[in-house]
């Protein structure tokens, strides 16, 4: 009897070429997640600024919440910056980054609102 061949390997398939537009829907994905935590906080801000803390560090917590918003949206807005050229649907992106840009200058305003606060 003569020896059966040896069953050659299954090729491997070939990992998925990530075109533009790809790259595109996944830094949208990451900029909507970070946008989404950002404005999260920024809302929070608005609420506790209506009634704000009377101690300093009730105030700084404040000012450390607005810093946490303010790096959520920046990384949002690199990746919406990212991605604009190659998304789907352009207009979402420039929505999303003029609502960045408003909600970074509400929170300078913020910012300045909590610092007249402190002692």
């Amino acid at each position: 009897p003569e020896p059966k061949p040896e069953p050659k390997p299954e090729p491997k398939p070939e990992p998925p070429v990530e075109t533009p537009a790809m790259k595109a829907t996944k830094l949208i994905a990451e900029a909507d997640e970070s946008y989404k935590v950002g404005a999260a906080l920024y809302v929070q801000i608005v609420k506790e600024m209506k009634t704000p803390p009377t101690t300093n560090d009730g105030l700084q917590a404040l000012l450390d919440k607005k810093a946490s918003a303010q790096a959520e949206l920046t990384k949002a807005r690199e990746a919406y910056t990212a991605a604009r050229e190659h998304a789907r649907d352009q207009a979402y992106v420039a929505g999303k980054l003029t609502n960045i840009d408003s909600a970074m200058s509400r929170l300078k305003v913020k910012e300045d609102e909590i610092r007249s606060l402190m002692k």
